[in-house]
C-alpha cells in the first residue's frame, strides 16, 4: 500500500486520497511467460582443394512466446468530510487502510480508472541459417553465411471492464488515437562475413561484417506504463514500433599468449535503421513518464580491450573494457 507523508508544522501527517492522488493505493500484477522452442543444427565436414579441413553447417530454430499480464490498482478514498489523520508519528498503513476504515465509512475502496490493465501477447519466430567455415590458404580462413528470420509479434491491450474492445487510453499517453493493438511482422535475410588471418604465430587479425536486428519486446508494444519501483517513474509502450536494423563493421587483433590465455584489442562500428530510442512525455504528474519512439538513424563506434590470464592453475580472470 502506497504511504505519503508531509510534516507543515514538525509532526509527520498521512496524506490522505482524496482526488486520486497520494496515499491508499493498492496495486496488484500477475504475469506469465511461456516459450516452447525446438532447433535442428547439422554439419557436414569436407576438405578444400589443398586439402585443408573444412565445414557447412545449416539448421533452423522455431520459437513460440505466449505472455500476458494482469495489472489492477485500487484506492481507498478518503469519503467527504471523514479524513482521518493519524499525527506525529509514521502511521503504517494497515493501521488506517482496513475493513474497520470501511466499515465505518471513512474511506471507500475503489478500483483506479486507467491504471487497471490487462494485455495478452504473442510471438513467433522461424528462422534458417547456412554457414560456411572454409580456409583458403593455412593463413586465411573464411567464415560466413547467412540467417533468414520470419518474425511475427502482437500485442493486446485492453482495460478489463472493457475486455471486448481491447482498449487502452492513460490520461497521459503521449498519443491517445492510437489503438492499442500491437502487430509487427518483419521477414529478413541477414548476411554475415568474417576473415581470419594469421599474422603470427600466436597472433590473428580478424575483419568482420553481419547484419543483425533489435526488436522491441512485447511489453514494448504495448502503452501500459510500467514502473521499476512502486510509485517510481513509469515507462509507456508505443505499438507503433519497428525492429532497428543494424550493420555491423569490426577490426580485432588477438596475440593467445598461451593455451588458454589471451589479448584482443579490436574496433567497431555499428550503423543503426529505426533505432528504438527512450524519450520523455509531458506529464502534470508529480513522477517521470517515458516512453519509446524508432529514430531515423544512429551510429555507435567503440574500442574494445579484453584480457584472459591464469595467476595459477586453478586462478584465473577475465575482463573487458569498452570505450564508445
Amino acid at each position: 500500500t502506497q504511504e505519503v507523508y508531509q510534516r507543515p508544522a514538525g509532526s509527520f501527517t498521512l496524506r490522505e486520497r482524496t482526488t486520486g492522488t497520494e496515499s491508499g493505493l493498492q496495486f496488484y500484477s500477475f504475469s506469465q511467460d511461456l516459450t516452447e522452442s525446438a532447433a535442428f543444427n547439422y554439419e557436414i565436414p569436407f576438405t578444400q582443394w589443398g586439402g585443408l579441413l573444412s565445414k557447412f553447417k545449416f539448421g533452423a530454430l522455431a520459437s513460440d512466446r505466449v505472455k500476458e499480464l494482469r495489472n489492477r490498482a485500487f484506492n481507498y478514498v478518503a469519503q467527504t468530510g471523514s479524513v482521518f489523520l493519524l499525527e506525529n508519528e509514521l502511521t503504517p498503513s494497515e493501521a488506517v487502510y482496513n475493513a474497520g476504515s470501511l466499515n465505518a465509512n471513512l474511506y471507500r475502496f475503489d478500483e483506479q480508472t486507467g491504471a487497471s490493465t490487462y494485455y495478452d501477447a504473442e510471438q513467433k519466430l522461424h528462422a534458417y541459417y547456412g554457414q560456411l567455415d572454409m580456409p583458403f590458404t593455412e593463413k586465411v580462413r573464411f567464415v560466413g553465411g547467412a540467417r533468414y528470420e520470419d518474425s511475427y509479434q502482437t500485442v493486446k491491450t485492453y482495460d478489463p471492464a472493457r475486455p471486448l474492445g481491447y482498449e487502452f487510453d492513460p490520461s497521459n499517453y503521449y498519443d491517445r488515437s492510437r489503438s492499442a493493438l500491437g502487430t509487427l511482422h518483419t521477414k529478413d535475410i541477414l548476411p554475415s562475413a568474417n576473415m581470419i588471418l594469421s599474422v603470427g604465430e600466436k597472433t590473428n587479425l580478424r575483419l568482420g561484417y553481419s547484419e543483425t536486428l533489435n526488436r522491441p519486446d512485447l511489453r514494448d508494444l504495448s502503452p501500459v506504463g510500467f514502473a521499476a519501483t512502486f510509485g517510481g517513474d513509469r515507462i509507456f509502450g508505443n505499438n507503433s514500433l519497428v525492429r532497428a536494423y543494424i550493420h555491423n563493421y569490426d577490426v580485432r587483433y588477438e596475440w593467445y599468449l598461451s593455451g588458454e590465455e589471451y589479448l584482443g584489442v579490436g574496433g567497431f562500428v555499428k550503423n543503426i535503421s529505426n533505432p528504438i530510442e527512450k524519450v520523455g512525455l509531458s506529464s502534470l504528474a508529480t513522477n517521470r513518464d517515458f516512453s519509446y519512439l524508432n529514430a531515423d538513424r544512429g551510429e555507435i563506434r567503440g574500442v574494445e580491450f579484453e584480457l584472459r590470464k591464469f595467476l595459477s592453475e586453478n586462478i584465473g580472470f577475465e575482463t573487458n573494457l569498452f570505450f564508445i
